[in-house]
Parts: structure tokens; C-alpha cells; sequence
């Protein structure tokens, strides 16, 4: 629902499933996205908070609470170049968002997004499938 732009309906399900079991993951990945992709940065960094502490992962809690730093500081800009430079270092387990997170996908012509991917281990290959030339 979410990438066929239904939105709302998605966030409606979504939150259902988090009120019948809150400790379910997937819908708050999903939720974390939609927000982001809505420029929710807050409710982005907050669902990803939630997510670090149902995993019991610190590392993912610095993470969202520097990602609401930002936000804090400098709205979405801020929180967007923040996760940029997560994403684009190499060891992040979540480099994949460089190339599948909805609002990086006007991005894929770009050549310079090629390079950042590039940067991040991903082959021009990867990009190129995404960028919808292959």
C-alpha cells in the first residue's frame, strides 16, 4: 500500500498491527519509512527509537536519537543529511536504503547518486536496476 502511495491506509494498518502486538518489528520498520517518506522526521525517529529498544539494541538508539537530534536542529535537511552519511558508510547493515528507500528514488538518474552508491559497495549494476534502466 505504502509504495502504491496509499498512505494513509497503510499507516491505518500498520498501527493495527502494532496495537494487537507491540512488539512486532516489521510494522514499525514500514511505519519508520512511511514517516520519512512524509516528512515526518520526528515520528521517523521516534518509531526507530522504539524499534532499537523492542530489539534491545543500543547501537540503533544512538542512531534514532541522532536522527531526532537533527531533526531537532534542522528538520528534514538536517535529519536527511544525518541519515545520508549513516547510509553511505560502508559497515552500516542499512546501506540498502540508499537504493530502495522511497525518498532517495529521484535521486537514481542523478550521477552523482551513483557515485555516493558506489561509495556505499553498491555495483552501478544495482543502481541502474533501480534507476529503472535495466
Amino acid at each position: 500500500l505504502m509504495h502504491a502511495g496509499r498512505l494513509a491506509e497503510a499507516e491505518r494498518l500498520l498501527t493495527g498491527l502494532l496495537r494487537l502486538d507491540p512488539a512486532l518489528t516489521a510494522p514499525m520498520l514500514h511505519l519508520a519509512s512511511l514517516y520519512l517518506h512524509s516528512g515526518r522526521g520526528a515520528e521517523h525517529a521516534a518509531m526507530l527509537a522504539r524499534l532499537a529498544q523492542v530489539r534491545r539494541n543500543p547501537v540503533q538508539a544512538l542512531q534514532a536519537r541522532a536522527l531526532a537530534d537533527a531533526f531537532a536542529r534542522g528538520g528534514m535537511p538536517a535529519l536527511l543529511a544525518t541519515r545520508r552519511d549513516a547510509v553511505l558508510a560502508s559497515d552500516d547493515p542499512h546501506s540498502i536504503a540508499i537504493l530502495v528507500d522511497l525518498p532517495l528514488a529521484p535521486l537514481r538518474r542523478d550521477p552523482r547518486f551513483a557515485q555516493r552508491a558506489a561509495r556505499a559497495g553498491f555495483t552501478p549494476a544495482m543502481v541502474a536496476v533501480l534507476a529503472g534502466e535495466r
